[in-house]
């Protein structure tokens, strides 16, 4: 749930926003439930990939699968640094399409305008908003 508030705030036809990971552009998934199935099936294939770590899982979520390579080529830990270098350098690939733009303004110091380097972040603060929620 905490993935699905992240993406679209659980609302729309596509809430995980999970049409990328099944056939590659935006906007074929146009109902809800196929989307969280996918969704779902891509995160737990993205989390096994990434050795169970649920950082480097969620992080790929947001960057694609191409950030779990990149960070087991950096000693295999998700760390905040490697999603700013990783977004930073596909952000330095990609900006001449104009699909991209710093979608956080705390981003563009560092020229990572490629996702969303603060996602892993963004949605633990639902799940610890959740998890504090359950606790009352």
């Amino acid at each position: 749930m905490a993935l699905m508030m992240q993406e679209s705030g659980g609302r729309g036809s596509d809430p995980m926003q999970a049409s990328e990971s099944l056939c590659g552009s935006v906007g074929c998934i146009e109902d809800p439930e196929r989307s969280i199935k996918q969704g779902v099936s891509y995160f737990a294939n993205t989390l096994e990939r990434a050795n169970g770590d649920v950082k480097l899982a969620l992080q790929s979520y947001n960057f694609g699968l191409g950030f779990i390579d990149f960070v087991m080529d950096r000693g295999g830990e998700y760390t905040q640094e490697l999603a700013i270098e990783f977004s930073s350098k596909k952000y330095d690939e990609l900006k001449h399409t104009g699909e991209y733009n710093c979608i956080r303004e705390e981003a563009e110091q560092y020229g990572a305008c490629y996702g969303d380097i603060y996602y892993v972040d963004a949605v633990l603060s639902y799940y610890e908003s959740d998890e504090n929620l359950l606790a009352s």
